[in-house]
């Protein structure tokens, strides 16, 4: 194994679960199966860096043009590390450092760069009591009380990254209703004993710190009485986003308010552009 790819594995060991983009001069590489699963994704043909001794097989990208590739591959649901050159190369001795430098997950999406300005991105965790709502590309931070439902109801909304604790990752329901049936991602942090909450504040700050200094205090906020209708629905109305894929537009974008009306408790109006 050459200098370079004990340095790669050093590194990506660390983040298994994640696609590892490293850097190498003006390029972001992957390299083994992080490069067979983002190819085909991203459009772009696998190469062989050296035939002669079967070396690893990357796919690259131009490094100051990466924002387009990133958003797709977090729209295809997967976790993306970026690994920089953290020393001038012009100055190393031998092979230049490399490190993570960001990590951007589907429900973290909070660069500029890359994203999609008209769509929600909600983190989402859940305890026994509530499911806590975090946008963290807008600060937005709400609780509702589920009251015995099932937590795969609250999926209508646009949820772009579930955040389970090592007991609920643990249990083989919680899996398949979440993760099989509605094809979300899903990212283990803490344990039970942290609420739903304070489970989210504790994985974006693992995340980003930064990204905190613009979250607002979290509100409760009464699902109950609030016009619902099952993913299932959304799905097919196209409501959030086309049935042609994550890069196409949807139908429409409804925009729905709640107000009190004089003898029921709320009229839920919805308005189509």
């Amino acid at each position: 194994m050459t200098p370079l790819m004990q340095q790669y594995w050093e590194i990506k060991t660390l983040h298994p679960d994640k696609i590892l983009l490293f850097r190498m001069g003006d390029f972001l590489r992957c390299f083994f199966a992080d490069a067979t699963t983002a190819a085909p994704i991203l459009g772009i043909a696998l190469t062989q860096r050296n035939k002669k001794s079967q070396d690893e097989t990357p796919c690259g990208m131009p490094y100051h043009s990466i924002a387009g590739p990133i958003n797709r591959l977090l729209a295809h649901g997967l976790k993306v590390a970026i690994c920089d050159q953290i020393e001038d190369p012009k100055f190393a001795k031998g092979l230049v450092k490399r490190a993570v430098t960001r990590i951007l997950t589907p429900g973290m999406v909070y660069d500029s760069d890359t994203l999609d300005s008209t769509k929600c991105h909600y983190l989402i965790s859940f305890d026994k009591q509530v499911v806590a709502f975090v946008e963290p590309t807008t600060g937005e931070c709400f609780t509702v009380e589920h009251r015995g439902q099932r937590i795969e109801n609250f999926l209508s909304l646009p949820v772009a990254e579930i955040v389970l604790s090592q007991e609920q990752n643990a249990d083989a329901g919680v899996l398949t209703s979440l993760g099989q049936h509605h094809g979300v991602p899903i990212s283990v942090h803490g344990t039970d004993s942290l609420t739903a909450s304070e489970r989210l504040m504790a994985y974006i700050q693992s995340l980003s710190p930064a990204v905190m200094k613009t979250l607002r205090p979290f509100e409760a906020r009464a699902w109950q009485s609030r016009l619902q209708m099952s993913p299932l629905v959304f799905r097919h109305l196209e409501i959030f986003e086309s049935s042609l894929g994550p890069q196409k537009e949807a139908s429409f974008m409804p925009s729905i308010e709640l107000r009190p009306r004089q003898g029921q408790d709320f009229e839920e109006n919805i308005r189509f552009p």
